[in-house]
């Protein structure tokens, strides 16, 4: 009984970071991988054809993130590890003790499938107290894991809405929908970390 609330109570994170994710992913067909560019001295679009999905494009984005989800359900199916791969962001989630196996075992896992890892942005609560995860921070307490939004955006939200009591009504009256869509969209990624 005291090992099932071991487990609940102590739910620590590790991240890892795809290096050049996008570039992984090679097209199948480059013709229907167009990219356009903004040429600013013939003032016109250039379309070039790509071999490899281009960080920013939005098709590209869509693409990475299916083969996120692929190696999430991949890594679950055969690792048996609870993990989230968010684009090119992987956060495991377990308990203090096996934390550092669950980290070699994915780490070894992506090295088999062939993703190229970037070690810059390797993070762990078994190296640190703290550690960002999505925007968000999550620090070891005890046995506990305490979440909280950095304190740059919490101000940014201060700032949001001081500048919203001025600028929310347009000259005839009317709501300004980006203000409140600006301030509702930080409020609920503040609000996560209840």
């Amino acid at each position: 009984e005291m090992k099932k609330q071991k487990w609940v109570k102590e739910p620590l994170l590790a991240k890892r970071d795809f290096s050049s994710y996008y570039y992984q992913f090679a097209a199948r067909i480059p013709s229907d991988n167009c990219v356009a560019l903004w040429d600013t001295q013939g003032l016109k679009w250039r379309f070039y054809n790509s071999a490899c999905m281009v960080f920013g494009c939005l098709h590209s984005v869509y693409g990475c993130i299916f083969m996120s989800e692929y190696l999430m359900e991949l890594s679950w199916s055969l690792l048996k590890i609870p993990l989230v791969i968010y684009v090119d962001d992987t956060i495991i989630v377990a308990p203090g003790r096996v934390l550092e196996c669950f980290e070699a075992l994915v780490d070894v896992f992506f090295r088999v499938v062939g993703m190229k890892m970037s070690t810059k942005k390797e993070e762990s609560h078994r190296l640190q107290q703290s550690l960002s995860v999505l925007g968000l921070n999550y620090k070891k307490c005890g046995g506990t894991v305490e979440i909280s939004a950095p304190a740059e955006k919490l101000e940014r939200l201060v700032a949001l809405c001081r500048e919203a009591k001025d600028s929310i009504w347009d000259k005839e009256k009317r709501v300004q929908q980006k203000v409140l869509q600006k301030i509702r969209g930080l409020a609920e990624h503040v609000n996560y970390m209840r």
